[in-house]
């Protein structure tokens, strides 16, 4: 177990350490689009999904036509 486990009334050095502590800040509603600090918009990240979507459907379509191309061209052989 870790050594800093103990009942609270035994944490005096501790919390005094920690200090008074502070406010949480504005809760975030998640019904609502958040604000990317960095740029200020509240788009959603829907496009880069779709990207990696379509991008694992052309995979498995090429995945697919490569075995049926190699299936045909072993039974051509036999």
């Amino acid at each position: 177990m870790c050594e800093g486990t103990k009942p609270i009334s035994n944490a005096g050095k501790e919390l005094a350490a920690l200090g008074k502590g502070y406010a949480p800040s504005d809760q975030i509603k998640l019904s609502e689009p958040i604000q990317n600090p960095e740029t200020g918009s509240t788009e959603d990240n829907s496009r880069g999904m779709r990207l990696i979507l379509a991008a694992l459907i052309l995979i498995v379509v090429v995945t697919i036509i490569g075995i049926m191309l190699y299936v045909l061209r072993r039974r051509r052989n036999r």
